[in-house]
């Protein structure tokens, strides 16, 4: 099969200097689409720590003003774009397919040039934050507009995945949560991570782990976050511990004063950004890992619980139900309210057949989402039978 040259386009602010989100990148660019493509460039904000020197990395400069008005979330769409779109049209020469990951998506103008100007073909690679999950956010901020920039974004969105070639989503489930049927003809089921097996292992048997029950993500709203902080002032099992890992230091104080008025704060274990090797190692402690979210795209936090032999409390939300099925890989939450969180807690805890909910959720893994599955997908995507 004729390999592709491709030019990946990120949207700024989603890698940061979280290390397990720079490996997430690092799996992408480096691991997976280049060993499907002939060359391989990569146009971002702020990417970094990808060391291979065969992709070529773009920067372009973009600084975070800090504020959050919607004049400042206006210009960090509308500023990357105009710097973008010189270095596109240049680099474009040297390529067949252009991808726009994750955010990028809302780059609808560029979308535009890149499939009517420059004749390339687009691929939309869609992670799951979409404006059903920024409404979460956006609904009670921006003076009262947050409804409305929820809609426009949805409206940017509905535009770019009329105007793209080919979408790629990360399971079935993502396609009906959020709301792109109509798009099927041109989905493509593949997933823009896989799991690293020689990292996320079982190391610790679980009938050796404490009652450790832990919540592993960003600490926002559109996560569940605080919803998990209020479920352990609900929980009056004393030898319940509890592990909150992956909050910026300044969101530690919403959870704090949560946990102090559920007076649980003893009891909880509040963790900064980690790398990828202590993810691993606190998801080896872990008895339960829950997973409380909104929304969802298929979250690699989930399929690293399940190599470790770590069972998985979550929302259905997104692609989760592809690879949760309650009593059999995991276990599912009728809803993300703190009452349901912690009557699922003690659920999931006692369940008798803990064993093979284990198992069938580390042979999940290891069957459908490591690296030789995830690689075979893309080039299905790049196949020239499927142009």
């Amino acid at each position: 099969m004729k390999k592709p040259s491709i030019v990946v386009i990120t949207y700024p602010g989603e890698v940061g200097d979280d290390e397990s989100v720079a490996a997430q990148m690092s799996s992408f660019f480096g691991e997976i689409i280049e060993v499907t493509s002939k060359s391989l460039i990569v146009v971002s904000g702020d990417i970094h720590n990808i060391d291979n020197e065969s992709i070529h990395i773009i920067k372009i400069p973009f600084r975070e003003s800090g504020r959050h008005s919607l004049l400042a979330r206006t210009l960090k769409y509308v500023l990357p774009q105009l710097r973008i779109l010189p270095k596109l049209f240049k680099i474009s020469r040297s390529c067949d397919t252009i991808i726009f990951f994750s955010l990028a998506e809302l780059y609808t103008g560029l979308i535009f040039i890149t499939r009517f100007l420059l004749r390339k073909k687009v691929v939309i690679v869609h992670c799951g934050l979409t404006s059903k999950i920024l409404a979460v956010t956006y609904n009670k901020k921006l003076f009262g507009f947050g409804a409305v920039v929820s809609y426009f974004i949805r409206l940017l969105e509905k535009a770019s995945f009329s105007l793209a070639n080919k979408i790629t989503v990360e399971s079935k489930s993502v396609v009906k949560f959020h709301g792109l049927e109509k798009y099927q003809r041109k989905i493509y089921i593949c997933q823009s991570y896989y799991v690293d097996t020689r990292v996320f292992k079982i190391e610790k048997d679980i009938k050796l782990r404490q009652n450790l029950v832990g919540y592993i993500g960003r600490f926002g709203e559109d996560k569940g976050a605080t919803n998990f902080a209020k479920a352990t002032g609900k929980i009056a099992e004393s030898d319940i511990k509890f592990l909150m890992v992956g909050g910026f230091s300044r969101e530690f104080s919403k959870i704090e004063g949560i946990l102090n008025e559920n007076k649980t704060r003893h009891k909880v274990t509040l963790v900064g950004h980690v790398t990828l090797q202590e993810v691993a190692n606190y998801l080896n402690e872990l008895k339960l890992l829950v997973l409380p979210s909104y929304g969802e795209g298929l979250p690699s936090i989930v399929l690293e619980a399940m190599a470790c032999g770590t069972p998985v409390l979550a929302t259905p939300v997104g692609g989760i139900p592809d690879i949760v099925r309650d009593g059999e890989t995991g276990f599912i939450l009728e809803d993300n309210s703190p009452d349901c969180i912690a009557k699922n807690i003690i659920r999931a805890l006692e369940y008798p057949k803990l064993d093979e909910i284990i198992k069938k959720a580390h042979d999940l893994v290891e069957r459908e989402y490591t690296y030789e599955p995830t690689v075979r997908r893309w080039r299905m995507v790049f196949s020239p039978r499927n142009n």
